[in-house]
C-alpha cells in the first residue's frame, strides 16, 4: 500500500527531523566535554536561550511565513549550530578504530 500525500509528507519530515536532532544531540553531547574552556555551557546556554525567546514570536511567524518555511527555517538554524561545533571541536571521536586497541 502506498501512502497518500499527506501520510507520506508526514514520514519524511519525521525522517528529517529524526536525523536533525540525533545529530544535534550528539554534539550537545560532545559540546561540554571537548570545547575549550567554558565554550560547550556557554554555546548551549546561548541556544537554549534564544529558543526561550523566539517562541514567543512562534505563532506570528508561523502565520506570515507559513508552517512549511518555518520548519525549514528551523532546521536551517539546528544545521548550522551543528556545523558551527562541529568545526570548532578539533577531534570528534565518531571513529570507532581509532581509539580502540586492534584486536
Amino acid at each position: 500500500m502506498l501512502l497518500d500525500g499527506i501520510s507520506f509528507n508526514t514520514v519524511v519530515v519525521s525522517v528529517a527531523f529524526f536525523f536533525i536532532f540525533s545529530s544535534y544531540n550528539t554534539i550537545q553531547n560532545f559540546a561540554t566535554s571537548l570545547l575549550p574552556g567554558n565554550l560547550g555551557n556557554v554555546s548551549l546556554s546561548v541556544l537554549y536561550a534564544s529558543v526561550a525567546v523566539s517562541v514567543f514570536f512562534a505563532a506570528p511567524v508561523i502565520r506570515r511565513w507559513g508552517a512549511k518555511w518555518t520548519m525549514v527555517a528551523g532546521s536551517v538554524t539546528y544545521c548550522a549550530y551543528i556545523a558551527s561545533v562541529r568545526d570548532l571541536i578539533e577531534t570528534l571521536p565518531l571513529d570507532a578504530g581509532r581509539g580502540c586497541p586492534p584486536s
